[in-house]
């Protein structure tokens, strides 16, 4: 079924790697980890109502680049991240009660660089035993997967844009005036969606517990060449986060997830 479009409101979308993500809630540096080898953090973490004290090691491989972060509870380890990327130097690390448990989440920003300002994100909720992961960023970069999105020119400055899993498709409108001199370059148009650029969480339906809605860029015929924004919405299902439906920023229309 064709669906209404609308102008484009990329003005009104947080837009590049910082976006949405607020300062750390994190203590100035407590000690060295050995002559410049790596630093300590401390977080202060409400866990079932009261206040634990949550250290960070972040031992360097070399420079400024983290080896990884180590989170520990009275010197015991409760989880590990390695920095796989292997080059990432910037992270944000916030500490938020999202369900209103009285315990509060751990949530892990890591920036990568790059041209499309992608933002990982890992969220914890830091229990007495074992750390629990609700969210990872790696669930929202599926969205790229060419198995189940077509995305492909279909002449006079359309663009169809299908996504198989739900049985979904829409048509993208084109400016003509925008690919003036660069026409040619229409037809290779292919599935092409970047990875997550920026989140907002926050209570969208007034139930006390907040969802993360995620922003990326459906690319046309260069990376700087943006055709809609998709936002996905993930709500907190059986402990974990989920996508529940995602809406493309031309298309007015929310899609439900199975």
């Amino acid at each position: 079924m064709k669906k209404q479009l609308s102008v484009l409101l990329l003005s009104l979308l947080c837009v590049g790697c910082a976006s949405g993500v607020n300062k750390a809630v994190i203590q100035p540096i407590e000690s060295k980890a050995g002559s410049g080898s790596g630093i300590v953090k401390k977080l202060d973490v409400r866990m079932e109502g009261e206040m634990e004290t949550v250290e960070v090691e972040i031992p360097f491989q070399h420079e400024d680049i983290p080896a990884s972060w180590s989170f520990k509870i009275d010197g015991e380890e409760k989880i590990t991240i390695d920095n796989t990327e292997d080059s990432i130097a910037h992270y944000d690390i916030q500490v938020k009660d999202l369900d209103q448990d009285q315990t509060d989440e751990i949530l892990f920003y890591r920036f990568p660089g790059g041209s499309a300002g992608a933002v990982l994100l890992s969220i914890y909720k830091p229990e007495r035993e074992a750390w629990k992961q609700l969210f990872h960023s790696d669930l929202a970069q599926a969205y790229g997967d060419t198995n189940r999105f077509d995305i492909r020119y279909i002449g006079d400055y359309k663009v169809s844009f299908e996504d198989k899993l739900v049985n979904h498709k829409v048509t993208i409108y084109l400016d003509p005036a925008r690919y003036e001199g660069n026409e040619e370059f229409l037809k290779g148009i292919a599935t092409w969606i970047d990875p997550v650029m920026n989140y907002e969480i926050k209570d969208t339906n007034g139930d006390g517990i907040q969802e993360i809605m995620t922003t990326q860029r459906v690319i046309g015929i260069s990376h700087p060449d943006t055709l809609a924004e998709m936002l996905t919405k993930f709500e907190l299902v059986d402990g974990t986060f989920k996508p529940v439906s995602y809406q493309l920023i031309q298309e007015l229309a929310f899609v439900p997830l199975p």
